[in-house]
């Protein structure tokens, strides 16, 4: 049994692949509400990323082992609750003596029960997205303190089904689940965890009146509640590579903050930021950037407003990216500083993506 115990408390302890994780496993696998359980399924995407989901769905079954091991452990604390009550109670509450070593038992059902518990906060936590409202998704993103009063009040003014794609009927039912969803031409609709931290990070420089900028704006989720934020006097410009999703984005917003539509405020603008598309567009108190350049693009930082912030990722794909936060001061000094790892689609090159033609850019 102690040796078992080792064992399975190395693995559990090990694991790499968590339940927190399979949030962004979508499509290859998704967890079912009421079965909970994992189901690899055919990917429906092009053959472009055929072997992106094929990695996906080997790591959803890495996952299934891991759970395995999570389970096979949660019983082993019950047996030893009921046949060794004594021995946790040391593990609760018995304090080292110091200079002398633990019972190596103790030590072992120690650990396990740490894992134990660190992987049963990963399925609350992952049970607790399984929202059936919009309300219910921002209230699960409060419970977690990811987002301001003001973030919240501004995300449950843009309902996230407006942005997915109407055509794909598979996805309509994920719309307030806290994971990517996929939106057509290579792209996804991110987060709603990440459109908080984006909204989060520049509210204070979103004030009403503002400019924005949009980069890669996608389904126009983030440009609807850039717009709710800087008001009737604000301007948000969303900038999207291909031209139907813009055209969509656009059919979107007008069922998502239609005044802001008919008043200006917001406009949808089809083209690649790293070509001439901005021209004289700008400068912006605010940019967000929604897709990881390969290297920071120094046009971007020349269109950020003295007291100005960008957000942007940087990294190749499928290699390391960082989120990084732009600051440039009144005197027009720049700092940047690293937030955390992400994982975005690529800001391309103009003539670099296989959805966009060339005289498209």
């Amino acid at each position: 049994m102690v040796q078992w115990l080792r064992i399975t408390t190395s693995r559990l302890a090990n694991s790499k692949v968590t339940l927190a994780s399979t949030k962004s496993l979508y499509p290859a696998c998704q967890v079912h509400r009421f079965s909970r359980t994992l189901s690899c399924k055919r990917s429906q995407h092009t053959h472009v990323q055929g072997a992106e989901t094929r990695s996906k769905a080997f790591h959803a079954r890495r996952h299934l082992l891991s759970s395995a091991a999570f389970a096979a452990s949660a019983i082993v604390i019950w047996y030893l609750r009921q046949t060794t009550p004594d021995l946790l109670a040391d593990v609760n509450t018995t304090q080292r003596p110091s200079g002398q070593q633990e019972p190596k038992q103790v030590t072992q059902i120690r650990g396990l029960k740490s894992a134990v518990q660190a992987r049963t906060r990963d399925w609350r936590s992952l049970f607790a997205t399984m929202n059936s409202s919009h309300a219910d998704l921002i209230n699960s993103l409060r419970q977690t303190e990811r987002l301001t009063d003001k973030t919240a009040q501004t995300m449950l003014q843009v309902d996230r089904k407006y942005f997915l794609d109407p055509d794909n009927l598979e996805v309509l039912h994920h719309a307030y689940q806290d994971h990517p969803v996929p939106i057509g031409y290579g792209e996804t609709i991110s987060a709603p965890h990440m459109h908080a931290e984006a909204l989060r990070l520049l509210e204070d420089h979103c004030p009403p009146g503002a400019s924005v900028l949009d980069v890669g704006s996608g389904s126009g989720y983030l440009t609807g509640c850039f717009g709710i934020m800087v008001g009737d006097d604000g301007q948000v410009l969303g900038v999207e590579k291909h031209k139907e999703l813009a055209h969509r984005s656009i059919q979107s917003l007008q069922q998502a903050v239609p005044d802001l539509m008919k008043k200006g405020t917001i406009k949808i603008m089809p083209g690649n930021v790293l070509g001439k598309v901005l021209g004289e567009y700008g400068p912006f108190d605010a940019i967000h950037v929604g897709a990881a350049a390969a290297s920071m693009p120094q046009n971007l930082i020349q269109k950020l407003k003295p007291g100005g912030r960008m957000v942007i990722p940087v990294g190749e794909q499928n290699a390391m990216q960082v989120l990084k936060l732009v600051d440039k001061d009144e005197q027009g000094k720049v700092q940047q500083r690293d937030l955390m790892g992400v994982a975005y689609v690529p800001l391309t090159e103009p003539g670099m993506d296989p959805f966009v033609g060339k005289d498209e850019e």
